[in-house]
């Protein structure tokens, strides 16, 4: 065992360095000793490459005292401050300086850069067992593998409670089977002290919150969230602006359209539809219904209706014409269809059925010039006059 002291024996004294060779066996021992009563030293030890494995323990002595090792595994037992700023001032008290020895690192300007090649640039790894250290156990359900916390300064001091916080944490107890990872985003509103977590990723789905859940379906998105909307401003999704949906529209709650605009046509008023609308239950409208018209002039022809006819049939002129009714069961089975047939013209006007469908158990109806006569269908195979 080799033992050396050293103290420098002139004050002041600048770039003093120490070496202590001799052979490169494991009991060797190196003392070195720096009077650390003057606050603010900074010690740099370098213990060579000759050997593998090699350690160094070295408490810090004094608050303000830095230590850096080279080419050394090291074991801090106090929190590490590093201040790299060449601006005047102190930094503030690090908010982990007890508990757990953590780097402090203060400067005018801090970033964590890499550079690599090939591969990753920069990587922040976080690892975390159960247990502890030597009797390592499996990783516990919501146990926090890593987290990028944000505080700021509110003009009288910097805060000790994180305002923001994206955290990774194991989703479930860890096991050969289960190595889930969920994501959590806390963060504060503008204008509120209040910290709240805004969002989460687990199981392929997004929760907005607490409440509203997002997920991944096949061409599409599901909202899980079950508030009812009250007005355009609550309920489970809100859009500031408008929706574009292509494809079909299912809602399972009332739909309340505020829009007072009056429709004057197909294609104006507080709901427009370009395609059909299928209402299972009544339908209650406190002002005018508007019905499609269409008008047609005899020509001794037939005019052949379908479930995408106008409702109200007018015909005019002078000759007689023919009406072909669509199946009774155009609209599925038990879904009836009305037709309004206004016969204008000085002719007659024959109705005739569908294939083997009746009307009120004939196979055609006459209407005579200057009667109209409303059909219903019993969605099956039978119409009937109103």
């Amino acid at each position: 065992m080799l033992e050396q002291v050293f103290r420098p024996q002139a004050t002041p004294y600048r770039d003093d360095q120490f070496q202590v060779t001799g052979s490169a066996d494991a009991t060797k021992l190196f003392k070195l000793e720096v009077d650390t009563q003057a606050a603010g030293k900074t010690l740099t030890l370098d213990v060579g490459a000759q050997t593998a494995n090699r350690t160094a323990t070295i408490p810090v002595l004094t608050a303000s005292d830095t230590f850096a090792f080279l080419n050394v595994a090291n074991t801090f037992t106090k929190t590490q401050t590093i201040d790299i700023s060449a601006t005047a001032g102190t930094v503030p008290t690090p908010i982990f300086a007890s508990g757990t020895p953590s780097i402090f690192v203060g400067a005018v300007t801090n970033i964590l850069e890499g550079v690599a090649w090939t591969g990753q640039g920069f990587r922040m790894i976080g690892r975390l067992a159960g247990g502890s250290r030597g009797a390592d156990a499996a990783t516990a359900a919501n146990a926090v593998f890593l987290t990028l916390q944000a505080y700021g300064h509110d003009g009288t001091s910097f805060q000790t409670t994180q305002n923001a916080v994206w955290s990774m944490a194991a989703d479930g107890l860890w096991s050969g089977t289960n190595r889930g990872v969920y994501h959590v985003w806390t963060a504060t509103p503008n204008g509120s002290t209040a910290v709240a977590e805004w969002m989460r990723l687990t199981d392929a789905c997004l929760l907005i919150g607490t409440t509203t859940k997002m997920t991944g379906v096949t061409g599409g998105l599901s909202i899980g969230g079950t508030t009812d909307a009250t007005s355009t401003t609550t309920g489970a999704s809100q859009n500031a602006g408008g929706s574009s949906i292509q494809k079909a529209l299912f809602v399972g709650g009332a739909v309340n359209a505020t829009s007072t605009t009056d429709s004057t046509s197909a294609t104006s008023g507080g709901g427009i539809f370009s395609g059909g609308v299928g209402i299972a239950k009544n339908l209650v409208t406190s002002q005018g219904l508007g019905l499609g018209v269409t008008s047609t002039a005899t020509a001794a022809g037939t005019t052949t209706l379908t479930t995408a006819s106008d409702c109200v049939q007018i015909f005019t002129g002078t000759t007689t014409q023919n009406v072909t009714l669509p199946a009774a069961n155009g609209f599925g089975a038990g879904q009836g269809i009305v037709f309004i047939i206004k016969n204008r013209s000085t002719g007659a006007l024959t109705v005739n059925r569908a294939g083997s469908d009746t009307i009120e158990g004939a196979t055609s109806l006459n209407i005579s010039s200057g009667v109209t006569e409303t059909l219903i269908s019993n969605g099956v195979s039978e119409w009937e006059r109103c």
